[in-house]
């Protein structure tokens, strides 16, 4: 989305499969109202994804634009094991270097995936501390300035 001159903000999509473009469009109707007269830069979407086909029935074509980034689907299975056998080979590796260098490290970690319940606050916090820190070691800072 932007709103002004030079000053982006972000939104990610999830959604569920059942959401209907009328409940779409009302969620981007509030964005809006929120917001003032914004024009949303779509960027990322899938062609053939739900969300597209969402946005092309809810907005009008001077509401949005779109972006030429490149798109990452996730499609999240039931079960973690349905998941992991739908990952490449490449990814399963890279999956299990990963966990064994944080068993060799004798880092404590979990995997949680959690369905129809909100993400505790604490958790939410720390996600966003990370964002962040690996912004900053990027050297991105989205137009801030200390």
């Amino acid at each position: 989305m932007q709103k002004g001159f030079f000053r982006p903000d972000y939104l990610d999509f999830i959604y569920g499969e059942s959401l209907r473009a009328d409940e779409f469009m009302e969620a981007m109707t509030a964005i809006a109202r929120e917001l003032g007269k914004v024009q949303f830069i779509i960027s990322r979407v899938a062609e053939r994804s739900r969300l597209n086909e969402l946005i092309k029935a809810s907005l009008m074509p001077e509401q949005y634009r779109t972006g030429s980034d490149p798109c990452v689907h996730i499609d999240l299975a039931l079960k973690s094991v349905e998941y992991y056998e739908k990952l490449s080979k490449n990814t399963r590796q890279n999956l299990r270097t990963s966990l064994n260098r944080l068993e060799k490290d004798k880092l404590h970690f979990e995997i949680r995936s959690r369905t129809h319940e909100p993400v505790p606050l604490t958790l939410l916090w720390r996600m966003t501390v990370i964002y962040w820190r690996r912004m900053a070691e990027k050297g991105i800072t989205l137009g801030l300035t200390k």
